[in-house]
């Protein structure tokens, strides 16, 4: 898959953006200067941050349900600007994937502008502090609109495109939560705190998600509520899975009962 493409198109995956001069800017890890070659970051933070866009980018490329891998690399080079995107599948790749790859890699450019514009509204410039909030308050909310349609658009294409796949995994867990979850409702009375809470409110997002998924024409609302409800039991799980010895302890408890 050869195209010219803007690496600033990987902004949107990696939150970092290598330039022609091998400048750098990151806003989670810093890099030093000579780990930068040829377009590559020859660094640990850098290849953990890259090794997680590719295996995102492959996940999403699985669709059936059974017996299917695909695994993605890319090369760049930057003073032509170009990426080369790398495919591997333990069978033929079809042309139903390369499309949808492509598509994923627009809206994922389309994303990754849309930050930056955001950015650039946000940044500092130099005018009086009314001019800043007047163009704030008009541009933003504008932009900030933009990104959410972007987002809910890539999580419509995307949960069409892997939907038995996803079936498939979420079957596998999903009658466990649901005992795991209504004996720990029975054993609190229904009252949840603290990272109770938080798995209460993972189960239900995802159930809400899994529910609206598995229906046939979705309107543009339902998409927009799965793709919230799925954002949703994320940010809880990513708190839950932070404590393990709090998610030890309560399995622990709710097995001796």
């Amino acid at each position: 898959m050869n195209r010219l493409l803007n690496p600033h198109h990987l902004v949107a995956l990696m939150h970092m953006k290598v330039g022609q001069y091998q400048d750098y800017a990151s806003r989670r890890q810093r890099i030093k200067h000579n780990d930068i070659i040829g377009g590559i970051v020859n660094c640990e933070p850098g290849n953990e941050l890259t090794y997680r866009a590719l295996d995102a980018l492959a996940s999403i490329c699985v669709a059936d349900r059974d017996g299917q891998v695909v695994a993605l690399t890319f090369q760049i080079d930057s003073k032509e600007s170009r990426i080369r995107l790398i495919v591997a599948e333990n069978r033929d790749i079809g042309d139903a994937l390369k499309r949808y790859l492509m598509d994923i890699w627009t809206k994922l450019g389309e994303l990754s502008h849309v930050y930056a514009r955001i950015r650039s509204i946000t940044e500092n410039h130099p005018e009086s502090e009314s001019q800043k909030e007047t163009r704030t308050s008009i541009q933003l909310p504008a932009a900030l609109r933009l990104r959410d349609k972007v987002i809910s658009d890539l999580f419509c294409q995307i949960s069409r495109y892997t939907i038995r796949k996803n079936t498939k995994r979420a079957g596998k867990w999903r009658e466990g939560l649901s005992v795991f979850y209504n004996e720990l409702r029975q054993a609190r009375n229904g009252v949840f705190e603290g990272l109770e809470l938080n798995l209460k409110l993972a189960y239900l997002a995802s159930e809400k998600t899994y529910n609206l998924l598995t229906k046939e024409n979705l309107s543009r609302e339902e998409w927009v509520t799965a793709s919230n409800a799925m954002e949703l039991a994320t940010q809880q799980v990513e708190i839950i899975i932070k404590d393990n010895t709090a998610c030890e302890k309560l399995a622990h408890e709710l097995k001796s009962k």
